[in-house]
């Protein structure tokens, strides 16, 4: 008897052992299992307050930076000129004209504080048409300087033509309408040389003063300036310049 109560005695105290040590593992693992979650929220907590502080640092450069820039435009005076101009990279450019007399085209440039590199001409033709009369080619220069010789000193003004296809021509004179020049041709001193009279364009020379700005707006204010003290010349706008 006494040996079977020694026997449930042991057995009573390894399953107390047994009990204490499964306590004791279940209490470690939910220990270890709370450690590490709580590092998972503090981890998670870390990476949501940087993400904030970055977007909120953005945030305030960009603003620091616009109101840098709006500030820049206020004090140089063009803050509307940045929003509603038609501000360009590359300087729009037009050209004024055209101005007849060369003077009037530099006294345009002058009021724009233009320098004459700043002004260009052009030859052109228009509607009406001259009569030229002249002395056809001569076969060679020398020929033709000796007829001139000889006009010269019956006092017939004229000119040994060096150009164009009346080249060692000479010319006697240009009329604004052919009956003009028809009556010059027929006069006696002339016959003997069989002048001929011929059509020829009029030629004229033309100025354009020559604008460049970046803001179209201010450019055509520019030039309507040009334009109200250029009258009574009838100055216009081209767009381009080439």
């Amino acid at each position: 008897m006494p040996n079977n109560q020694l026997i449930r005695l042991l057995v009573v105290v390894n399953l107390l052992a047994v009990a204490v040590f499964i306590f004791q593992w279940r209490a470690d693992k939910v220990n270890a299992l709370s450690s590490s979650n709580k590092d998972r929220v503090g981890l998670l907590h870390k990476s949501i307050r940087l993400v904030s502080e970055t977007r909120r640092d953005a945030a305030v450069t960009r603003k620091s930076g616009d109101v840098a820039g709006a500030t820049q435009l206020v004090r140089s005076g063009n803050l509307a000129e940045s929003v509603s101009d038609p501000i360009t990279d590359d300087p729009v450019c037009i050209m004024l004209g055209p101005y007849f007399s060369l003077s009037n085209a530099r006294s345009a440039a002058d009021s724009a504080g233009l320098d004459d590199d700043w002004i260009g001409s052009e030859d052109f033709t228009d509607d009406k048409v001259d009569y030229r009369v002249y002395i056809a080619p001569a076969s060679s220069i020398e020929e033709a300087y000796r007829t001139f010789k000889l006009l010269r000193s019956n006092s017939i003004d004229s000119f040994v033509m060096t150009d164009g296809e009346l080249a060692r021509g000479i010319s006697l004179g240009v009329f604004s309408n052919r009956e003009s020049a028809e009556r010059f041709r027929r006069q006696s001193s002339l016959i003997v040389y069989n002048p001929v009279v011929a059509p020829i364009s009029r030629i004229q020379r033309s100025h354009w003063l020559k604008l460049e700005h970046k803001d179209r707006n201010i450019l055509y204010k520019i030039a309507d300036k040009i334009i109200a003290q250029s009258l009574p010349d009838k100055i216009s706008v081209r767009p381009v310049c080439h």
